[in-house]
Formats: C-alpha cells, structure tokens, sequence
C-alpha cells in the first residue's frame, strides 16, 4: 500500500505519518468515537494499546498535531483510495473453494 501513497507525499518539508499508521489511527478514531484528531493524537499518546496498534513504540513520539487535516485529505483523496481499494479487492481471498 506505500507505493501507492508515495506519489501523494511530499518529499521536502518535516517527515510524512506514514500512511498505515494513518489508516489506523483514523480507524481508532472511528471505532471509539474520538471527536477530534487532536483527541485521537492525545489518546495515542498516554493509552499503550493505541500505540502498539499504530505500531508505534513507547518511546516513539506521536506526530505534530498541528495541521493533521492536511495529510489527512490527501492521503484519502478518492483517487488514491480508489487505487487502493482496488488493489486489494484484486488480491483478496474470494472465499471460494
């Protein structure tokens, strides 16, 4: 899935989230209702099972909370989702035998 997202990122400026660490914070945020992003940031940052399901370590820092809409709206562009999703619905177990 990086390469993928690799054309979306920025290659100067401060480091880029990597994008499945932002697939599954943003999934944090849905399954347990976190109202904003900087919450979700601040969650990650104290609970240690958000870390580890972010694949973050104890002592790694959680990223820059201030502008986290901006990677957000490109990483998940319909373009970029699309090519994703269609990616892994070609590759994914049809269940048949």
């Amino acid at each position: 899935m990086s390469a993928e997202f690799e054309a979306v990122y920025a290659h100067k400026g401060r480091p880029s989230v990597p994008p499945e660490m932002l697939l599954k914070a943003l999934l944090l945020q849905i399954l347990f209702c976190i109202r904003s992003e900087r919450l979700l940031v601040e969650a990650i940052d104290y609970n240690l099972l958000y870390r580890w399901f972010v694949g973050l370590n104890i002592e790694d820092k959680v990223c820059d909370t201030t502008p986290p809409s901006a990677p957000t709206a490109s990483a998940c562009s319909t373009k970029t989702w699309c090519a994703c999703s269609s990616s892994a619905s070609s590759t994914a177990p049809t269940g048949r035998g």
